[in-house]
């Protein structure tokens, strides 16, 4: 399963040498808004960005080793680090709940003068960050969007648990590992009364504490329980193996599990009283399409959103600002037809932003009217990610290319992506099939 990692690893650092790439024009470069002073600059080299890794390493807050033998670098961010070689076009990730890998580079990590640099892309594409080029300016930004800052921030505690579940996590600590499996896999979320910030998780035997900071979830504390019994494990705090720094608790939670085996999926909450005490509040089974109790509703009866942690301010307007366009830098594609559905997406998902509807309509498979939907006038769209180019498959002879977005629709914005399955028509001309 992949993840998001955000290693803020960004980085920069001094090596001797230099090779061919050459400045294209003063780039400026900000994170979140705020300029990185600093003596290097972003560049454009065959078309695409690449970030100086100092400057953006010194406003990110990465640690950064440099081996002038391998002319090799790590970069660390909490326990978890990335090592990046100059001249290759792949980093190796560690630190994280899976074991090392490696993750692709669309461009090989690069030597200007005594600067090394890495593309732009790599930030979205392998860390999580969303990063925009914009006129003369590179803007690093948080991984949360404005939209998901609204919900997981000011919203309704229900929504703000449910968006915070589904989030990455990250470890400041070397992550424990899971020992047990049993036949029923499940994940059980324990969340304070009142909050969304902060939670415990519980899967297979290990428990581990997660707090938000500075836009990602981090695990600060974990422990190993009896997988057979692990929520009542740790609630009489019978645990082992602990790690990091144990979490200051003492009153209710409300508890929300998924699991399943076979053809039976089962979610369920609870309410947990100061001492321990579970009470049951609600149960939604699905045994092959057979619907059983309501679904989740994210928090107990009654309960108010009440933090334990400062919240950032909301933007003085109430609502963040929203201009549908394309921030996207696409990448050259590694072959003649990656390329062209490269272009493909990029003249489609342009063609959406402005609402140009025979400009949108060319680029659908036989016209693709069912797709209108995605023009209504309710509907604005901003395009701020490539998130990932899947292989041609040859056996459906469809390439996919997932797109990351902010959606305003009536009113409220979300941040979301789609799949842009793309086809050779019968006459031999790509074309977009389907967008989900």
């Amino acid at each position: 399963m992949k993840r998001w990692i955000a290693l803020m690893v960004v980085l920069g650092i001094v090596a001797a040498g230099s090779n061919a790439y050459a400045k294209a024009g003063p780039i400026k470069l900000k994170v979140e808004g705020v300029p990185v002073n600093g003596d290097a600059e972003p560049i454009v080299s065959k078309g695409r960005v690449l970030i100086p890794l100092r400057a953006a390493s010194e406003a990110l807050g990465a640690n950064v080793a440099w081996d002038p033998k391998a002319n090799k670098v790590t970069v660390t961010k909490w326990a978890e680090s990335v090592e990046l070689t100059v001249g290759k076009k792949t980093a190796l990730v560690k630190g994280t709940s899976e074991p090392s890998y490696e993750t692709a580079l669309d461009v090989p990590v690069s030597r200007v003068g005594s600067r090394v640099y890495v593309p732009l892309r790599f930030l979205s594409q392998t860390f999580g960050y969303r990063a925009e080029w914009s006129g003369d300016t590179v803007n690093i930004r948080s991984p949360l969007s404005e939209s998901t800052q609204k919900i997981l921030y000011h919203g309704a505690l229900g929504e703000a648990r449910k968006l915070a579940m589904k989030m990455g996590v990250h470890y400041e600590h070397p992550a424990l590992k899971m020992t047990r499996f049993s036949e029923w896999w499940s994940e059980t979320y324990l969340f304070p009364e009142g909050e969304a910030l902060r939670y415990l998780k519980i899967e297979g035997d290990t428990v581990s504490w997660v707090e938000f900071k500075d836009g990602f979830a981090v695990v600060t504390w974990q422990a190993h329980v009896n997988e057979d019994d692990a929520l009542q494990q740790f609630l009489q705090s019978k645990w082992k193996d602990e790690v990091g720094t144990k979490p200051k608790l003492g009153k209710g939670y409300y508890s929300y599990s998924y699991g399943f085996a076979g053809v039976q999926r089962e979610q369920t909450e609870q309410k947990i009283d100061p001492q321990g005490q579970i009470a049951p509040i609600n149960s939604y089974i699905n045994t092959d399409g057979k619907i059983s109790g309501q679904p989740p509703i994210y928090q107990l009866p009654g309960e108010v959103r009440k933090e334990a942690v400062a919240l950032p301010k909301p933007s003085p307007s109430g609502a963040p600002s929203f201009k549908p366009g394309v921030s996207i830098v696409f990448p050259k594609g590694k072959d003649a037809d990656e390329e062209t559905v490269l272009q493909l997406v990029k003249k489609n998902i342009e063609a959406l932003a402005a609402k140009d509807k025979e400009a949108f309509r060319a680029t659908i498979l036989n016209g693709g009217d069912y797709f209108d939907f995605l023009l209504e006038e309710s509907v604005s769209f901003r395009f701020t990610d490539l998130e990932a180019i899947e292989p041609y498959d040859p056996e459906t002879k469809r390439l996919n290319v997932r797109i990351g977005f902010d959606e305003r629709k009536d009113g409220t914005v979300r941040h979301s992506s789609y799949i842009f399955t793309a086809i050779k028509d019968k006459a031999g001309e790509w074309k977009i099939a389907s967008i989900d």
